[in-house]
């Protein structure tokens, strides 16, 4: 049976409405796609909790994870990833820096499908446009 291995993922609106959007380091799977800002839940975390970890630690911002979003599991070939992404509340933007990433956006939903998504964050990304 293949290790599963939960994470979570910062769906960050702009007053505009625009969205973050992350791209991955070079030396991490997936190098130089798309995704949402997040990060694996380590063992005995709550997942909100988690994401309000990560996106301290890969982009030192302070945020509140709000309403679960999505819910995506996706098989690869030597592991499960299940991915719950959340609204969240940005609650302190001064001090962001791109810890992680190689480059930031923020785009229009309409336009979210014209970059290059990780395959877990894709359901994610068109539940978003329909929206």
């Amino acid at each position: 049976m293949k290790k599963i291995i939960e994470v979570v993922g910062a769906i960050l609106e702009n007053p505009n409405g625009d969205i973050f959007c992350a791209m991955r380091p070079k030396d991490k799977t997936f190098p130089g796609m798309w995704e949402f800002p997040g990060g694996k839940i380590e063992e005995g975390e709550e997942p909100k909790r988690a994401l309000e970890r990560e996106i301290k630690e890969e982009l030192n911002i302070d945020i509140r994870a709000d309403k679960l979003f999505d819910e995506v599991q996706k098989e690869y070939e030597e592991f499960v990833i299940k991915l719950s992404t959340y609204n969240c509340t940005v609650l302190d933007f001064s001090e962001f820096k791109l810890i992680e990433h190689q480059e930031f956006k923020w785009m229009e939903k309409e336009s979210l499908m014209t970059l290059d998504w990780v395959p877990t964050d894709i359901p994610t990304v068109e539940k978003l446009v329909k929206l």
